[in-house]
């Protein structure tokens, strides 16, 4: 994004969700320290369900958790209460490599911002069409527009409610409601919600923007990603490769080579 078109960010703000184990609280303060690095003048604000003067690190505002809700649903609840007018709710495991201010900037666009999961499909008991893709809620970005807190409390009610008794992850029931919504929402590239736990690739003219895994060698990671990116130009793949489908891959680019270097040559397989 160029300077001209950097966004005014005074009335936005990163969140995050961290309750019960210590190590949630340690957790999301290193992940607000990567955001604090990258976007310098950006308010982070912390719900927990810790003491104020437990939290030591880079957090503006800390607001307590009043909500019952436990694991993968403690979040939703305090999307309701952000202190900003334009969020981005983070996971705790999530490392901010780059600026993220033109996600903040889609918001006057859009209510809504998400990635695709890496999984995309659905559990055998969900109703919503394969080509409905599930997205992450690790990474979210929204306004508190009515639509969107309808949203969220559809969310939370579905889960609880039905969706709990199948599976404890909280994306399903999104899925659900986001599907049955008329939310006017964003799906953001890859890059802005790196799932590093699985293979991902990164666009040749893009870095990785948030990379999101329960690892502490996440900078380490988004660094290697960016001097690969920047010496070759090209999209580039990151994680495990299935050794039958690479050796798949290389036979047909080596197929395609040596016909092109045959037509050069002897002028064979030319029409």
């Amino acid at each position: 994004m160029s300077a001209e078109s950097q966004p005014d960010l005074k009335d936005c703000g990163v969140i995050y969700v961290a309750k019960g184990a210590r190590s949630y609280i340690e957790e999301a303060l290193e992940s607000a320290r990567s955001v604090r690095k990258a976007m310098p003048g950006l308010r982070i604000a912390l719900f927990t369900d810790a003491r104020p003067e437990d939290v030591k690190g880079p957090v503006d505002i800390i607001l307590p958790i009043t909500s019952t809700r436990s694991g993968f649903s403690s979040k939703i609840d305090p999307l309701l209460h952000t202190p900003f007018d334009r969020t981005l709710f983070l996971d705790t495991d999530v490392h901010m490599a780059e600026s993220c201010a033109d996600v903040f900037a889609m918001l006057e666009r859009f209510d809504l911002c998400v990635s695709q999961d890496p999984w995309r499909g659905s559990y055998s008991w969900e109703t919503v069409p394969f080509a409905f893709a599930t997205t992450n809620t690790g990474v979210i970005a929204y306004r508190l527009t009515p639509a969107i807190k309808k949203l969220i409390l559809d969310w939370g009610e579905l889960h609880t409610n039905e969706y709990a008794k199948f599976q404890s992850n909280d994306q399903p029931a999104f899925r659900k409601v986001l599907f049955d919504s008329q939310v006017r929402f964003l799906t953001l590239p890859p890059e802005y919600n790196l799932r590093t736990y699985h293979p991902c690739m990164l666009g040749g003219h893009m870095g990785p923007k948030i990379l999101h895994e329960r690892n502490s060698r996440l900078p380490e990671i988004a660094s290697r990603m960016q001097e690969i990116r920047k010496l070759t130009g090209d999209p580039i793949i990151y994680g495990h490769y299935r050794p039958r489908l690479m050796f798949f891959y290389y036979s047909m680019k080596a197929r395609r080579v040596l016909k092109r270097v045959s037509q050069r040559l002897f002028g064979l397989g030319k029409k």
